[in-house]
């Protein structure tokens, strides 16, 4: 990636990028910033990606939920927190959502689950790859205050933690059109 894609992605999102940490698979990169609360990871677009199209995609083992995992049925999680996919940062109008392509049965020792990244806009090098939490997590490990840049200032804690007027509109209008299959589900049960 140029110090020239690198300098107009830092004055896009506000934030300092470094070189890239290292290649992940597909068109992306893990990229350390330098921010308001200090330095984190954060991955990137390091090619152009047209909507609709796979970003990349990962295949990693099924475990409990934790601060990096992502929910993918209703007692499943990944569990792979130094993967690329794991800095993955939440957003109300992300970049990309996740799609569910398989899942191992049950009868193999260690099992894995395989999830394709999928770009909701056309991504340009340096754009940030984000999703909303709340499409994949019933309940989160630990819930925050998001922080994107949007009105929508929210906690997010997972799909069940919305409140019923932000739900309504949530599922009508907004991200959870994108929502996981154990989303909704579990939403209609609710």
């Amino acid at each position: 990636m140029s110090l020239h894609v690198a300098t107009r992605t830092a004055m896009r999102t506000g934030k300092g990028l470094r070189a890239p940490i290292r290649r992940a698979s597909g068109a992306v990169e893990v990229r350390e910033t330098e921010g308001a609360v200090g330095v984190g990871r954060q991955l990137v677009a390091s090619a152009r990606v047209r909507t609709e199209e796979r970003v990349f995609s990962f295949r990693s083992p099924i475990g409990e939920l934790g601060r990096y995992s992502v929910q993918v049925s209703r007692n499943e999680h990944t569990v792979d927190e130094h993967a690329p996919w794991a800095m993955m940062n939440h957003s109300c109008v992300p970049s990309v959502r996740l799609e569910l392509k398989s899942i191992d049965a049950h009868d193999i020792p260690t099992r894995c689950v395989e999830i394709a990244v999928i770009a909701r806009r056309e991504l340009m090098p340096g754009d940030i790859i984000t999703f909303d939490y709340n499409t994949t997590e019933w309940q989160m490990a630990e819930g925050f205050l998001c922080g994107c840049e949007t009105e929508n200032k929210c906690t997010v804690g997972g799909a069940s933690a919305l409140p019923p007027d932000k739900l309504a509109r949530w599922l009508e209008h907004g991200e959870g059109q994108h929502a996981m299959l154990h989303i909704l589900e579990l939403l209609r049960g609710q």
